[in-house]
């Protein structure tokens, strides 16, 4: 079958469960099981009501299309006879019916409970939290990341889901993601502009795409070495960067009203990434003392 193996872990879920789980409920099984992965299938964000994923919901999406979920809004629920488990390597196997052996009698409120008691993080954002937690509980689970001082970061996509991309700007209480790709489109789910604009909001983080700052992909066409980086980076320099004066400077003035700002581009590390250039001129055209790569 021509099936994403974690579409596959999904369904296994849905099967070793009965073949259907509430919304709320898949969530919450799914990140404990995935906690149990030496390499987690699916990462989650802080949400409305604890962990979510929005990966997974991109995965529900084409289940549906493929008929292997039924189209509802209130539970995923399988639409095939087709066997999952089966699919599913020894290691996923023990891991899915330990998690219906061990938190199969835990549903709604109570798996909410233990999943908000061992999983502090994932109620920072909660809409329910007072349900469940005192309201020094949940203080101290926001304290955590409310970090307040004046900073500038940076941050890559590659390599990252787009949950693990978000979760380190949340953890950093960003404020704002400056976007300074030339054109801010990715064939990688949740990273195009609409996409990621979307995703920030729900987490109260505005967007602002500088285009002017970018570099032409066609320029990136055959970088190999350090050298060759430093070579295009010289160049954006002495081209684009010396004439883009204000936008830099648009950078600086969000700061001040932000405090705490990220500008994003691809490349992972940021020595192979114009970001960093933008930044040593921030820095040295202002009185900011240093930038930070999440």
């Amino acid at each position: 079958m021509n099936m994403l193996y974690r579409r596959k872990f999904i369904g296994g879920l849905l099967q070793i469960f009965g073949g259907k789980l509430a919304n709320i409920d898949l969530q919450k099984y799914l990140l404990l099981a995935t906690d149990m992965q030496e390499k987690p299938l699916y990462e989650f964000t802080p949400y409305k009501y604890g962990c979510f994923s929005f990966t997974s919901y991109c995965d529900r999406r084409a289940m549906v299309r493929d008929k292997f979920i039924k189209p509802l809004d209130e539970r995923w629920e399988v639409d095939t006879k087709t066997d999952f488990l089966p699919m599913l390597n020894e290691d996923d196997r023990s891991i899915l019916e330990s998690i219906k052996n061990n938190f199969g009698k835990l549903t709604g409120d109570k798996l909410i409970k233990y999943v908000y008691d061992n999983y502090p993080y994932y109620t920072i954002k909660s809409e329910i939290a007072s349900r469940f937690l005192s309201d020094e509980e949940i203080r101290k689970n926001k304290e955590k990341y409310s970090h307040k001082t004046k900073t500038v970061f940076s941050i890559g996509y590659e390599g990252k889901s787009v949950e693990a991309f978000l979760n380190e700007l949340i953890k950093n209480n960003i404020k704002i993601l400056v976007d300074v790709r030339k054109n801010p489109i990715s064939m990688k789910y949740g990273f195009s502009r609409s996409q990621i604009r979307g995703f920030l909001k729900n987490f109260g983080i505005s967007y602002i795409h500088i285009p002017q700052l970018g570099i032409e992909s066609e320029k990136r066409k055959g970088l190999k070495t350090a050298e060759d980086y430093n070579n295009l980076f010289s160049e954006y320099e002495k081209t684009i960067l010396s004439n883009a004066g204000r936008y830099v400077w648009q950078i600086k003035q969000l700061l001040d009203s932000y405090n705490r700002i990220c500008l994003m581009c691809f490349e992972a590390d940021p020595n192979m990434c114009h970001r960093t250039r933008i930044l040593k001129q921030l820095v040295s055209k202002s009185s900011i003392t240093g930038y930070r790569d999440l």
